[in-house]
């Protein structure tokens, strides 16, 4: 979903809540407060790592007579010993595996923008009531390498185009596996919420607000893994590779602390520390990520 589609919505939210709140502030008693204020700033949100389960390896059972250097695909292999007399050979049997790792972000990653409204609903003294509507936008990225999969040989003797094994097989790393897994996400949460705040007369201010929280995210995920012989100088064996791109929407909500100081009447900044808890995980074929995180926003603020 593009940016524009995203303001839209976000814009018809705020327009449909303002409406709901200009009807009771205007039907309140002379209590109430009506200025509104506009908000934008940097927001910063410590990411949990992304879970990675990589794409698949892929068996593989490869044959060699006398060096794993010249090990070949099995059902190659096997069509030059079709005489009778039995042959020593080694079968090398890998089952491949999913590697399971995990991509870690960084301060830029953390870093997003956030923009923010707040209507006053109620005024007694100096303690307030607030509607406030935020959206935060973040672009991640990150990628990790693993490895996964077993192997074992098994001395046996072949002939007539087959072999006879036995039970009595050894562990060894003539196989070797790795794989990368990478990931992008463009992250858009929008919130709805109300603020109590406290005013003194300096201008500082203090506040809580809370409220639920709506998050898409648009997500790409592409993985690769490959088998080499590490015999024969990590020669290629086999390659897989797979994409799985994703939007997701997940519910949440979220609770924040901060305080405001208003330079002049129309001109102040806000920092809050906050939380968010998303009911569920949002993820791919090959990553899931976890968007419950502590944060915090610093904004400037405009009031009319």
């Amino acid at each position: 979903m593009k940016f524009s589609r995203i303001m839209a919505i976000v814009s018809g939210l705020s327009v449909l809540a303002f409406s709901v709140m200009a009807q009771g502030v205007a039907s309140s008693d002379a209590s109430s407060a009506s200025n509104w204020s506009l908000g934008a700033g940097l927001s910063y949100r410590s990411f949990r790592d992304a879970r990675f389960t990589g794409i698949n390896t892929g068996d593989y059972v490869g044959l060699f007579q006398a060096s794993a250097a010249d090990m070949g695909e099995f059902s190659s292999e096997i069509t030059k010993y079709m005489g009778n007399n039995p042959v020593p050979v080694n079968v090398v049997t890998y089952t491949g595996g999913s590697a399971k790792t995990s991509g870690d972000y960084g301060f830029q990653e953390s870093l997003g923008i956030i923009l923010g409204t707040s209507l006053g609903l109620w005024q007694d003294g100096r303690l307030g009531l607030d509607f406030v509507a935020n959206f935060q936008y973040f672009q991640l990225d990150t990628a990790a390498y693993g490895s996964a999969g077993s192997e074992k040989t098994t001395n046996v003797y072949a002939a007539g185009g087959g072999v006879s094994y036995n039970d009595v097989y050894q562990q060894t790393n003539y196989v070797g596996a790795i794989s990368k897994t990478k990931f992008d996400l463009e992250l858009y949460v929008i919130d709805l919420g109300v603020s109590l705040d406290y005013s003194f007369e300096n201008g500082l201010g203090l506040y809580v607000a809370s409220g639920p929280t709506l998050s898409m995210a648009d997500m790409e995920s592409n993985s690769r893994a490959g088998l080499f012989n590490t015999a024969a100088s990590n020669s290629p064996i086999s390659r897989a590779r797979g994409r799985d791109n994703e939007i997701e929407f997940e519910w949440g909500w979220y609770v924040s602390a901060g305080a405001s100081y208003w330079f002049s009447e129309n001109v102040g900044l806000a920092c809050e520390l906050r939380y968010d808890e998303a009911f569920g995980t949002v993820g791919t074929k090959y990553v899931v990520q976890d968007l419950d995180a502590w944060g915090g926003n610093l904004m400037l603020l405009f009031r009319f």
